[in-house]
């Protein structure tokens, strides 16, 4: 079992301090409209402010010839590489779970050859 944190995501999110002002002082009136809904002050205050500085990111993306969706889908191709190059990997693919839903999807059409190993 592997998981790895995405860009963007989890530990490898933009400090909010390091956001723009003007961002940053969206994501404070929006936050109220999330602590409606149970969410914690500091999750709520991130997620508003990551709501209007990805598309920032994915500006700089372009800028350098690749995309936000690209970069993410690279990093998971790297993920189930390593995954695959493991001795205690069966042959039968691999599996995930997606999100905060228990689901396993398998991944039977997965091979060495679709993560740029083959």
């Amino acid at each position: 079992m592997l998981a790895h944190d995405a860009f963007l995501w989890s530990s490898r999110r933009f400090p909010l301090e390091d956001m723009p002002e003007p961002m940053r002082r969206s994501a404070e009136a929006e936050q109220n409209l999330a602590l409606a809904d149970g969410v914690p002050d500091d999750v709520a205050l991130y997620d508003a402010a990551a709501h209007h500085h990805e598309h920032l990111v994915e500006k700089y993306c372009r800028l350098l010839g690749m995309t936000l969706a690209g970069v993410v889908a690279r990093e998971d191709r790297v993920t189930a590489s390593y995954l695959l190059s493991g001795p205690d990997v069966s042959e039968g693919g691999l599996g995930c779970v997606i999100g905060r839903v228990i689901m396993a999807l398998p991944l039977p059409t997965l091979s060495a050859s679709a993560v740029g190993r083959g």
